[in-house]
């Protein structure tokens, strides 16, 4: 009887642990948004104001980030500094190679591509006009994502915490 009590336990923790995990994408969502929109900031101010010459700016901008955003703007500023390929190309393969770690929707890896197709073809006030644009496009989607958050984060986990107790009672 004590294995099937600890048996049922461990069934109820592992999908708990699913529920949350989950959920947690939601927020990881959020938080990746808002990274990117703190990442535009900055990068508008290292274009606009220091001048900083597109490769160091993305590799500047890409050391002052937590998530994995980090990872688009370094390898980005750095595969621009090895030179021979065009910053829209470079971006698109960043973020192609980087989008499996994201948690952001097509959607807004759509915006991060439109974003790098203009990256590097215009002069100073084209590119800020490009982050500008980027940035309130990326604000519609935070508020989706936060919407998304509120509604379904609590949901995955209650479903993994009462699948799990479900799945339980089946077994005994």
């Amino acid at each position: 009887m004590l294995q099937k009590i600890l048996g049922c336990v461990v069934i109820v923790m592992c999908a708990a642990k699913i529920g949350f995990d989950e959920a947690a994408r939601f927020t990881r969502r959020v938080r990746e948004i808002r990274e990117f929109q703190t990442a535009l900031v900055a990068l508008k101010g290292e274009i606009g104001f220091c001048k900083t010459p597109l490769p160091q700016a993305l590799a500047k901008v890409g050391q002052n980030l937590k998530t994995s955003i980090r990872h688009i703007f370094i390898k980005a500023g750095g595969a621009m500094k090895e030179g021979g390929r065009y910053a829209d190309e470079v971006w698109e393969t960043t973020v192609s190679t980087v989008k499996k770690d994201l948690s952001l929707k097509s959607e807004e890896i759509y915006i991060l591509n439109t974003f790098g197709k203009l990256l590097g073809t215009s002069d100073v006030v084209g590119q800020i006009e490009n982050i500008e644009l980027t940035s309130s496009k990326l604000d519609i989607c935070e508020r989706q994502a936060l919407d998304d958050e509120i509604k379904f984060a609590r949901l995955y986990r209650s479903l993994g915490v009462i699948g799990g107790i479900f799945t339980a009672i089946l077994f005994l």
